[in-house]
């Protein structure tokens, strides 16, 4: 299976090679994979990599455009903790044909930068229901603007 991945994985367009891929077994909607690469500057690179369950989410052209969106306004508007230097948000890495997810016969698969000893949980409840309600407004307001709702 770590072979097939390693074809998926490099489907999208991330930095150097890929050298591990370990499962992550927390979650229970997704199978999600921990990916790290190595450039030819000796540098590693950590991505996730997650297979879509379609039985879940069967309109997936749908789940990662709002999920474009919403990574997208938290990168320019939040100053979240990780700070990274490519943002506070995962970032979605695109195929190299330009598309937000690969679908071969394994099933639909996404990738996005891999943050080390990031925890969301260390705000508090009431501060976390406010970051996720806005988050929530903000993808349905971008559905109704841009098409699914029209």
């Amino acid at each position: 299976m770590i072979y097939e991945l390693s074809g998926v994985a490099e489907q999208f367009i991330i930095e150097g090679k890929v050298t591990d891929i370990k499962r992550i077994k927390k979650g229970y909607i997704n199978d999600t994979y921990k990916v790290e690469t190595l450039s030819a500057k000796n540098h590693t690179y950590k991505y996730i990599l997650q297979r879509i369950n379609t039985k879940v989410f069967p309109d997936v052209d749908v789940l990662m455009n709002n999920y474009r969106i919403t990574t997208e306004h938290l990168s320019r508007t939040l100053n979240l903790p990780g700070k990274h230097i490519k943002g506070t948000v995962q970032a979605l890495q695109t195929t190299k044909d330009g598309k937000l997810y690969y679908k071969n016969t394994l099933g639909v698969w996404r990738m996005m930068t891999y943050f080390d000893n990031v925890f969301f949980c260390r705000y508090s409840r009431k501060y976390r229901c406010v970051l996720f309600f806005r988050c929530f407004i903000w993808s349905l307001y971008q559905s109704y603007v841009y098409g699914k709702y029209r």
